[in-house]
């Protein structure tokens, strides 16, 4: 075997081990045990030439494994163990179905492209996608294959310029996929033009699943939530791509003549595809995760690797969101390392504690909406399982609770109390300040070590003093640094603007036309040295993206709007009394 041929990896919390990249048939005596995806994977990873390979049962850690990609999905071939015994001791536990190691598997967002949508008019693109110039923050890249995809993205702009928009397009877009486009969508697309209403509008996003590039999208005339398009294609290092389906408005869908399918497979895409034909609300991706299953050898996974990227792997959280879902869950066992983090950002806060609440003091605490939309997400949760058995951790502006359902039994719910130094009484969530709350949701980002997430945060600093941003960013960067999870937020914070902090590919700006549409550029595209004081550049107006107020004579404005204010009878009065004065003179 060439040294060519395989990869070490190294992670501090994981042992080494070899991976073997090779199609030799002598492997292909694991296949019989390797059906209907009984051996469950995690899903995580570092890149995929380096797949890791976490050894669960502990004893199998001579092994060279072999691994084939597949649609995105990792499928096994085989294993090779050093010892006959550990390969004896192997084939008998896969023979019990039982796993013994887990493969770890990318998912990232790559790029956005978004038209005729609230203030973006013409096209605008926002990518991931860094910038080989650029040697500052090495450590916020990471790599597919030789492309180099940036973990952050820092956006600014004045107020009403759009930054907000570009927050809603991943909302909008998700819940499009999810559950359909959304009846507010008629009032979405760009009103700056009177013919955008009757006029299509673009949405894409590029995305990579395993070593696979993707790009999704669809068109529609927003006006009407009638679908006019859509498409998948996977993208090649060499600039080149290949459409994996595609529709055109109401016609049927079409897939690649290039994907090779198997005679019940292909029987069923027909069968979907034809009852799809003169659908003219609803997304083709969306209708092939409706129920679909798809074996692990499918040539049809990419369907459910992209729709799941879309509904799994996107958190959104903007300052009007009425309920917030978080991934960490506040328990007993939670609550150590919940206090000790609490602290470093010297709120007052000395501990945080769990009391238990019913149903109903809940639904006194919520709005009624905002009670039967939780109600409404457990009810979905628990249809999902025959045995439901899960615990959800939620906010709403004011209320902060955890839910955690065993069998069919009512569901026990739990608030936090918070105690302050000094205090003989403890507060509940409702009393704390609007910016402590919003620790809580960035707290969330900071202790949740799922990976493959991309956080989109409307407004970062909103509540917030500048230093306790700051903090967070450092807390978010530190404790994620071996992470695969990207960040993408909106702000007016210009003192976070540092090329200490950020690289000048990871700086965005938002700003408005003078036909009143927004547009989207790169700090990069400005050549800035780096130790230039960028916050400093960005406030003189060097980069744009800042308020441009106009002259305003207070005193004329006033006298201007006393005589505006006047009724005709007033006019004739003061026309009467200045003839008066002058015949007087």
């Amino acid at each position: 075997m060439h040294n060519k041929e395989k990869t070490f990896v190294k992670m501090s919390d994981l042992k080494q081990f070899d991976i073997v990249k090779s199609g030799d048939p002598t492997y292909k005596w694991l296949l019989p045990f390797v059906k209907d995806n009984n051996l469950r994977f995690s899903q995580k990873a570092i890149t995929p030439e380096n797949f890791v390979i976490r050894d669960i049962a502990g004893q199998f850690e001579n092994l060279i494994l072999v691994r084939q990609l597949i649609g995105g999905r990792v499928q096994i071939d085989g294993y090779k163990a050093i010892n006959c015994k550990l390969k004896e001791k192997a084939r008998k536990r896969l023979e019990n179905q039982r796993p013994f190691f887990s493969f770890e598997i990318l998912s990232l967002f790559g790029k956005v492209s978004v038209e005729n949508f609230k203030s973006f008019d013409k096209a605008a693109e926002l990518t991931m996608i860094s910038s080989n110039k650029i040697r500052t923050n090495a450590n916020h890249r990471l790599k597919i294959k030789s492309t180099q995809l940036l973990k952050y993205a820092v956006v600014y702009g004045a107020n009403a310029s759009g930054k907000t928009n570009l927050a809603l397009f991943f909302k909008f877009f998700k819940d499009s996929v999810c559950n359909g486009i959304p009846i507010e969508a008629t009032q979405m697309f760009c009103k700056n033009r009177q013919e955008n209403k009757e006029r299509e509008s673009s949405f894409e996003i590029q995305i990579t699943v395993g070593d696979k590039f993707y790009a999704y999208g669809f068109s529609a005339v927003l006006s009407r939530r009638k679908v006019t398009g859509e498409w998948l294609y996977e993208l090649y290092q060499n600039g080149s791509a290949k459409c994996l389906f595609e529709r055109e408005g109401s016609k049927r869908p079409v897939l690649n003549d290039g994907i090779t399918l198997t005679n019940t497979e292909k029987n069923k895409f027909e069968t979907y595809a034809d009852d799809f034909e003169g659908n003219e609300t609803s997304l083709f991706l969306t209708e092939m995760n409706r129920g679909k299953k798809y074996s692990t050898r499918s040539k049809l996974l990419f369907f459910r690797d992209v729709y799941d990227w879309i509904q799994n792997h996107i958190s959104i959280i903007t300052p009007d969101t009425p309920l917030i879902d978080l991934e960490y869950y506040y328990d007993d066992n939670s609550l150590k390392l919940i206090n000790k983090l609490i602290k470093t950002f010297d709120t007052g806060i000395s501990q945080v504690k769990i009391e238990e609440i019913t149903l109903d003091e809940l639904s006194n605490a919520l709005p009624k909406s905002v009670f039967d939309k939780m109600m409404q997400h457990v009810k979905n949760r628990m249809e999902e399982q025959e045995e439901p058995s899960f615990r959800m951790t939620m906010r709403s502006k004011e209320t902060f609770f955890n839910i955690e359902v065993e069998g069919h039994s009512e569901p026990k719910v739990t608030t936090i109390r918070l105690h302050h130094n000094k205090s003989f009484y403890e507060f509940g969530f409702d009393e704390e300040s609007d910016g402590t709350r919003r620790l809580f949701d960035l707290m969330d980002m900071l202790l949740n070590k799922r990976e493959d997430v991309l956080y989109v945060v409307d407004e970062l600093e909103r509540s917030l003093h500048p230093k306790l941003t700051e903090r967070f960013l450092q807390l978010f960067m530190q404790l994620h640094d071996e992470q695969r999870m990207q960040l993408l937020f909106t702000t007016h914070e210009s003192s976070i603007m540092d090329q200490a902090i950020f690289r000048r590919d990871e700086i965005w700006f938002v700003e408005r036309n003078a036909e009143n549409a927004s547009s989207i550029y790169s700090l990069d595209r400005f050549k800035e040295r780096y130790d230039k004081v960028l916050s400093k550049a960005y406030l003189e107006g060097r980069y744009g993206a800042i308020p441009v107020f106009s002259t305003f004579d207070f005193a004329r404005a006033t006298s201007q709007t006393d005589v505006l204010a006047q009724t005709p009878d007033d006019c004739r009065d003061n026309a009467e009394r200045i003839s008066a004065s002058r015949e007087e003179e």
